[in-house]
Order: structure tokens, then C-alpha cells, then sequence
């Protein structure tokens, strides 16, 4: 699914104007590191072009935008075939992806690793293992501006951390974008901009919303608005 409304092409690195997509999805958004850097070139410069997705192209977006969402599904065929569509990838590339994703307990059980057989939708996989595998096919694909939304949800929180500490490493020079509501994937980000009802309600980091801004602590650790105004006393 491509983003709605405006974005901005030709950077590969620029998020700015993503937002006009993102801020519909009443999530937090986390926004990677290269985000500021584009935005300071194009401030020095004076100017930041504007290509609406009604005048680029769809080859465009589709080249430089990946969206992984949560209805992602793993299909029928061989597991590196299903990670890596293009066949572009070297089996170190694979690995690392799935050490990113912390998915090496998934090789671990099949008879013929990444050469093994995939049941249609990933039916022999749990959850977990299958949001993880998603996540890798996604990191393979290596676009200039990943969107995950909920990339976690269904792991748990020791693989959720390994995740996060790995997740920003591995998407260096690039931008990321994820939504989601995660304590653990949000105190690793650079900025967090948080979205309430189609609006920004505050950005900047996440421990510094949790004391500054009480319908965000809400919504991340879901407190009650009383133990909310209890913890500001």
C-alpha cells in the first residue's frame, strides 16, 4: 500500500511530507535518523522540492517507499525465494537480516534452512516466527524509506529487544519509520513523533514524553489517566 497525500522524492533519504500518511494511522510514529539530516540540507539550500503522488510515478514509489505492515503473508516455496523475491541477495545478506530480526531460531528448526519448503501463508511457522520473517524479507528488500508498523507484536520481550538494539544498526543511511505504541522499539529511535486523532501532539524523545507529555505515557504504558496525573504530583 503506498502512502497517501504528499511525498518527497528525489532524496531517497527525505520523510518529510510521509507524514501526510503516517498521521492518519492514530499511532506513534518513530522517525529515523535521516530524516533531520534531510531536512537540514534542504533548510541550508533554501528549498525542498515537493512531488506530489499524483505527479510521480508509481515505478517511483514503488522503488523508494516499502510499507510491511501487519496483513504482510509468507507464500508457498522455498524460504529463501520467499525472503528474497529478486534472488539479488547473498546468503551472508540473508543472515544478517535474520540476525536483525533475530530469526536464526527459525533456521535452527528446519531440516534444509533457508533451502527448506514453506507451507501456503507460512502455516508451520508461529506468529513470532512469521512476523520475523517478514521483517526480513523487508530489510532484504533494502528500500530508501521502510514504513513497519507493528513489526513486534507478536514476540516477545526479550526477542523484541534484540530487535530493536539491532533494527537501527542494520537501517543506518536510511529512513525508517515505525509505528507502533512499543516501549522498547521507541526508547531506541531517534525521534518519536506522537499522533492522537490525526493530530501531532508532541515530538522528541521517548523518555522525555513520558515525563512531559501524560497522554502519551498513557498510551505506551497503559496507565489510567488517574495514575497519569498521580505520577506528575
Amino acid at each position: 500500500m503506498a502512502p497517501r497525500g504528499s511525498v518527497f522524492l528525489g532524496n531517497a533519504e527525505n520523510l518529510v511530507g510521509l507524514a501526510a500518511y503516517l498521521f492518519t494511522c492514530g499511532l506513534i510514529v518513530a522517525i529515523g535518523e535521516a530524516m533531520r539530516a534531510a531536512q537540514a540540507r534542504a533548510d541550508e539550500r533554501g528549498e525542498l522540492m515537493r512531488v506530489t503522488l499524483a505527479s510521480a510515478t508509481r515505478a517511483d514509489i514503488r522503488e523508494r517507499i516499502l510499507v510491511s505492515d501487519t496483513g504482510s503473508q509468507l507464500f508457498t516455496g522455498q524460504l529463501r525465494t520467499e525472503l528474497d523475491p529478486s534472488g539479488r541477495c547473498t546468503d551472508d545478506e540473508l543472515m544478517a537480516a535474520m540476525r536483525t530480526a533475530s530469526a536464526e531460531d527459525v533456521l535452527v528448526a528446519l531440516p534444509d534452512g533457508l533451502d527448506s519448503e514453506v507451507e501456503e501463508k507460512g502455516r508451520s511457522f508461529s506468529g513470532g516466527q512469521r512476523q520475523r520473517l517478514v521483517l526480513v524479507r523487508a530489510l532484504l528488500a533494502d528500500p530508501s524509506v521502510l514504513v513497519l508498523v507493528e513489526p513486534t507484536s507478536a514476540v516477545d520481550a526479550h526477542t523484541e529487544a534484540r530487535i530493536a538494539d539491532r533494527l537501527h544498526e542494520h537501517r543506518s543511511g536510511r529512513s525508517t519509520v515505525v509505528l507502533t505504541a512499543s516501549p522498547l522499539l521507541l526508547d531506541r529511535v531517534d525521534e518519536v513523533i506522537f499522533v492522537a486523532a490525526g493530530r501531532v501532539v508532541a515530538t522528541g524523545k521517548h523518555r522525555e514524553l513520558l515525563e512531559t507529555t501524560p497522554q502519551y505515557r498513557r498510551t505506551v504504558t497503559r496507565e489510567t489517566e488517574a495514575e497519569a496525573e498521580e505520577a506528575l504530583r
